[in-house]
């Protein structure tokens, strides 16, 4: 029973110094993922001779009133606004 106490010990430590380096982790994630966005979007703007856009934020905007109603037949409704990325339309049409 001590064997089993002294694993289940060593775990929730090793449990707790991962939870206490992750908001770090995530903070430095963040943070190299905004500076790669702001990179790729200059080089688009470059591309089509546009100036950059000013710095967005990631997280969604929130909903400030009334959904709009859904176009009949329309398929998809509740998109994210980098949701136009996925589907290819990023200036690639023809």
């Amino acid at each position: 029973m001590e064997e089993i106490n002294a694993k289940l010990n060593a775990a929730s430590t090793k449990l707790d110094a991962i939870s206490q380096r992750l908001p770090a982790e995530f903070k430095m994630i963040g943070a190299e993922i905004a500076t790669q966005t702001r990179a790729i979007t200059k080089i688009i703007a470059s591309l089509r001779g546009l100036p950059p856009s000013p710095p967005t934020s990631l997280l969604p905007e929130p909903p400030t009133g009334p959904k709009p109603a859904a176009a009949e037949g329309s398929a998809v409704t509740d998109l994210p606004p980098c949701a136009d990325a996925r589907r290819g339309k990023l200036g690639r049409e023809k």
